[in-house]
């Protein structure tokens, strides 16, 4: 898990930092929120990066002592 860690760049590093954060706060991440300039719904930034490294924050969260339950999706 560290080496995973490691590997990333300082950007992706800074990114996952900040979703461990975010999921210690509120405890869930939404996928989409509605863009105003767009006028549609935009992926947010914190979903993607959970999708991206997601066997990273199961392993990360395992390793805490936290509960990694599913992943429920609210459409």
């Amino acid at each position: 898990m560290i080496d995973y860690y490691e590997q990333l760049t300082q950007e992706e590093k800074e990114e996952v930092t900040e979703v461990i954060q975010t999921l210690y706060r509120q405890t869930f991440l939404l996928e989409r929120k509605f863009d105003k300039r767009a006028g549609r719904m935009q992926y947010t930034k914190e979903y993607r990066t959970c999708t991206k490294h997601l066997e990273f924050f199961k392993a990360y969260f395992e390793v805490r002592g936290s509960y990694c339950g599913k992943m429920y999706i609210w459409v």
